[in-house]
């Protein structure tokens, strides 16, 4: 599925942008295009806020409040890595628009040729992104996460304490069985006991009964589940060694 978030302060381009979206859906079923509009930038960051997820924004620059430039800024501070595509009725503001991460531009009043050939080229890079990452509600508010740099998580009561690369630690508001169905989806995670979810990558050491982390912080393996993950781990290492070998 490719969800596509469209931001319009005017009615009438809203309308025909929809509309050419539905036709674009329509021609192209294998790619499940689903999309949300938004009539102001603040809409689009307050569903952002509650947890929506898009492979790709399309936004108009010129609103008001904030303006499309500055909501794409402020979705990059949040570790948002969607592809933007401006609409916009002047080039000159196109460096302006790079600084947010825009390499796709549309000015008003584009043909629906141009916007397929848009989409076309985003398409697959928003799908890939959106894999790579995941929406996390934590004490201090929402918070887009890169699954690469997770270590490993630890269930403590209703929060999972999310250990990072960087050393920072996340208090996340999901039960571990949530967190650990959605971690779990790629090839790099496994449940450890009902308490541990470890980023296989981040093994620095795998023994009989326990695993040291890259960090050096020690999990006890349950003694059913030896076996487990010592397999887990010798098919994911394979696998990483496959790859690199392309």
């Amino acid at each position: 599925m490719f969800h596509l978030a469209i931001v319009d302060d005017d009615k009438r381009y809203m309308e025909l942008t929809c509309a050419m979206v539905m036709r674009y859906a329509e021609e192209n079923k294998s790619k499940q295009i689903v999309f949300n509009s938004f009539r102001s930038s603040l809409e689009l960051l307050e569903a952002v806020e509650r947890g929506e997820e898009f492979d790709a924004l399309l936004i108009n620059i010129v609103m008001p409040g904030i303006n499309g430039i500055s909501a794409a800024m402020e979705l990059r501070n949040m570790g948002i890595r969607s592809p933007v595509i401006f609409v916009t009725e002047d080039r000159a503001i196109a460096s302006d628009a790079m600084k947010a991460g825009s390499t796709h531009f549309l000015l008003r009043g584009f043909l629906y040729e141009e916007l397929r050939k848009t989409l076309d080229s985003v398409a697959d890079q928003g799908g890939k992104e959106r894999r790579r990452h995941m929406v996390m509600s934590t004490r201090e508010g929402y918070r887009h996460i890169y699954l690469r740099n997770i270590l490993y998580c630890v269930a403590d009561g209703k929060y999972q304490d999310v250990f990072m690369d960087n050393g920072e630690k996340l208090e996340v508001r999901m039960s571990h069985k949530a967190l650990a169905a959605k971690l779990e989806e790629g090839p790099n995670f496994i449940s450890v006991g009902s308490s541990f979810i470890v980023n296989l990558f981040y093994i620095s050491e795998l023994n009989v009964d326990h695993i040291i982390m890259e960090d050096r912080y020690l999990i006890q393996i349950p003694g059913r589940l030896h076996k487990t993950v010592r397999r887990a781990y010798e098919d994911f290492m394979l696998s990483l060694g496959s790859r690199n070998k392309k």
